[in-house]
């Protein structure tokens, strides 16, 4: 991966104490069958369950995150008839700041860390089970409890799947 940094912003600053944002509700509003999330993170330490982003209800949702006290992070996607995980193993270190971008379309769903492609699978969600929300940094559908402590800067939603490129191209803009 390349080596990267984010510049200097207001860094959203989430501890291990359920501290979470709720983003708008409308936030997938125009959405149709492409998304593209992306942003800054650093993990101060990792968590039980360290979420990046969550999107949508119980057992329907989208969510980029660090499990189970290891280095590995995921894009899981929640659905009716199961889970759906894309994994990156033994990535992530403490106190380093990563761009994690994870994209969805016709192709699968995609995730890159530091602009380059870390992982891709074929499995794409239907739009519709987490476009209403709730939509949170920070924190799971269920619970914030056990989160790790970690920082978010950059936070983006786009309704477009971005490319390799584009992602790596607008890192530092």
């Amino acid at each position: 991966t390349l080596n990267a940094q984010p510049t200097p912003h207001h860094v959203l600053e989430l501890d291990a104490n359920e501290s979470y944002v709720e983003l708008p509700a409308n936030l997938l509003e125009g959405v149709s069958n492409e998304l593209t999330v992306e942003g800054w993170i650093r993990w101060q330490r990792l968590g039980e369950w360290a979420r990046f982003f969550d999107f949508g209800p119980e057992r329907l949702s989208l969510a980029v995150a660090q499990f189970y006290d290891t280095a590995n992070i995921s894009a899981v996607i929640h659905h009716p008839l199961g889970v759906q995980e894309l994994r990156v193993s033994n990535v992530l270190t403490t106190n380093q700041w990563y761009h994690i971008a994870c994209t969805i379309s016709e192709a699968g769903t995609r995730l890159y860390i530091n602009g380059v492609l870390a992982g891709a699978e074929r499995f794409i969600p239907s739009f519709d089970q987490f476009r209403a929300g709730p939509h949170r940094l920070g924190r799971s559908y269920a619970r914030a409890t056990q989160e790790g402590h970690r920082q978010i800067d950059e936070f983006r939603v786009w309704s477009v799947a971005r490319t390799e490129e584009q992602i790596r191209q607008a890192m530092w803009e």
